[in-house]
């Protein structure tokens, strides 16, 4: 193992009493596509971190082609598994789009910019930020604005909400981060983070490792729980951040992995993916504080209200 003093991931932790290295142990050999990696828990709390990260970089996603592939792949070191990704992006315009309109947006780490386009084809004054030069090279050609670094953004262009989907944990040093794009924020703006969980229910539930053997992968540095994440949003001077659980997944994806242990079930067994049934999963996933997924609001001044999203019905 990599001397923890040499990954700086967990010396950011350490520093700000998010993690206690006496109780960080070994979890799982392996991640899916880079060897030579191994997975560590904080066995009180369950936050994931890898034991290195000295293999990620700007340049790392600056070059990376396989952001500019299809959507429905994931890359590991013996192939690629096809499997059917989730409508996030439509999600995420439904579940923000009223709090985003008249509003500037900068999608932080956006990608192939399918959630930018979707909100520029809604008429909102949209961003995006992406170090993938051939990605930023698609979105302009739509007509978006993509910027590559927080560097090249003019040091006096805010905005009124800032949105990291599934971005935060790739991030070597996220409290840097954190500090910058509060800058760009208006007084009354806020920042939206999407990310893994540590406590994911099939990490801590499918015990045989097909699900960590498929989930744990190079570019996850780190998967947060609720509190050490509140906890490093409030270290980056956001002071009334919320952390809400949020379950993407639903029931057939679960029970896939069960009877499978396999990924894909939610297309699989889409017969399952009643309204009412996905509902009350995802109820019953949030009540245990096992969702596959944790959204974070960090205003820059009071709450501005988008935080009703995530009140359950």
């Amino acid at each position: 193992m990599q001397s923890l003093i040499e990954n700086p991931l967990i010396n950011l932790l350490t520093t700000h009493q998010i993690l206690d290295l006496k109780h960080l142990e070994p979890f799982h050999d392996k991640v899916r596509d880079m060897d030579g990696i191994k997975v560590l828990r904080d066995r009180t709390t369950g936050l994931v971190v890898l034991d290195k990260i000295n293999h990620i970089s700007f340049e790392y996603y600056e070059n990376n082609v396989n952001y500019t592939t299809g959507r429905d792949m994931v890359h590991t070191k013996s192939g690629t598994i096809t499997t059917k990704f989730l409508d996030d992006n439509l999600r995420r315009v439904k579940m923000y789009g009223p709090y985003f309109k008249g509003k500037s947006i900068l999608d932080f780490g956006c990608g192939r910019g399918e959630f930018v386009l979707m909100l520029h084809k809604k008429k909102h004054e949209v961003y995006g930020l992406e170090p993938n030069k051939w990605n930023r090279e698609y979105i302009e050609g739509k007509g978006v604005k993509c910027f590559s670094s927080i560097e090249t953004l003019e040091p006096d262009r805010k905005f009124d909400y800032i949105v990291l989907n599934h971005v935060f944990h790739h991030l070597t040093d996220p409290l840097t981060i954190l500090k910058q794009l509060k800058k760009h924020l208006k007084k009354d703006g806020a920042i939206i983070l999407e990310v893994r969980h540590g406590n994911d229910f099939l990490i801590n539930s499918l015990n045989d490792g097909s699900f960590r053997d498929f989930t744990f992968c190079s570019e996850h540095l780190i998967l947060h729980t609720h509190d050490s994440l509140l906890k490093l949003c409030k270290a980056g001077g956001f002071k009334n951040t919320s952390v809400h659980y949020y379950q993407r997944f639903p029931l057939s994806n679960h029970i896939h992995w069960f009877l499978q242990r396999k990924p894909g079930g939610h297309a699989i067994l889409d017969y399952f993916n009643t309204p009412q049934l996905v509902k009350q999963y995802a109820k019953v996933i949030t009540n245990r504080k096992e969702t596959d997924t944790l959204i974070a609001i960090l205003p820059n001044g009071n709450p501005t209200g988008i935080e009703n999203c995530f009140k359950l019905k």
